[in-house]
């Protein structure tokens, strides 16, 4: 679960390759990651650095 939004945290397989979303934020996995080696603390960082961003944007 995501502690911002607490939206259950999904890793999927997209068209571009793997990534964790929370139904509402998409973060794509860092080159080399897969989701097998993903934490659920790299999927919070990972949906917190996307919100940032589209933040500042």
């Amino acid at each position: 679960e995501d502690p911002d939004t607490k939206k259950p945290i999904v890793l999927k397989e997209g068209r571009f390759g793997p990534y964790v979303t929370d139904g509402e934020t998409n973060a794509s996995l860092r080159k080399g990651a897969t989701i097998e080696n993903v934490t659920p603390e790299r999927a919070q960082e990972l949906l917190a650095e996307r919100r940032a961003k589209l933040a500042n944007t």
